[in-house]
């Protein structure tokens, strides 16, 4: 009987690492199709492709559910007890961590001309006065550096969770 209650313990902690990998692995594929499709919205020629390049973005949104799992993994692994404080600063971070730009992107016949919005990934401080000024900067002469930025964000954002590492 002790062994088997054993082999459903040592059963158990595989999964929940195998489990806690997979969110990793799906933060970061996350990460990196945001980064891709940032890229794919530098080049649409139309609107058509725009909204259908964004709603394909809409696969990335499995970012913010799979670094929550991962962070609870980590914090009940380092002998966390209160998730509830885990999950209220991520709140917090969460609700700063974006900001809306509008913004009209011209063609590149200059007859037409399309007001987008997009959510790009920010900080509270640093990341709206960064792509505030950048837009406001490029806006004239090259309206789609925004796009730029946001997917060198992305880019950063990839490289640091790829160091994220689970014991």
């Amino acid at each position: 009987e002790r062994s088997a209650s054993r082999r459903r313990a040592l059963s158990a902690t595989r999964n929940a690492h195998n489990t806690a990998k997979f969110d990793l692995r799906l933060a970061r594929a996350s990460v990196a199709l945001d980064a891709g499709v940032y890229t794919l919205m530098l080049f649409s020629t139309s609107g058509l492709m725009f909204a259908v390049i964004t709603a394909c973005g809409a696969v990335g949104m499995g970012f913010n559910p799979a670094v929550h799992a991962v962070a609870l993994t980590l914090y009940n692994r380092r002998g966390g007890q209160d998730s509830g404080r885990l999950f209220g600063s991520l709140s917090v971070v969460q609700a700063l961590r974006c900001v809306e730009i509008r913004f009209l992107i011209s063609s590149r016949s200059c007859m037409t001309s399309r007001l987008t919005r997009t959510l790009v990934p920010s900080s509270s401080v640093i990341g709206p006065f960064v792509y505030g000024m950048t837009f406001t900067k490029t806006v004239r002469t090259f309206p789609n550096t925004i796009f730029i930025v946001a997917c060198g964000a992305l880019v950063l954002a990839f490289t640091l969770i790829s160091f994220v590492r689970l014991p």
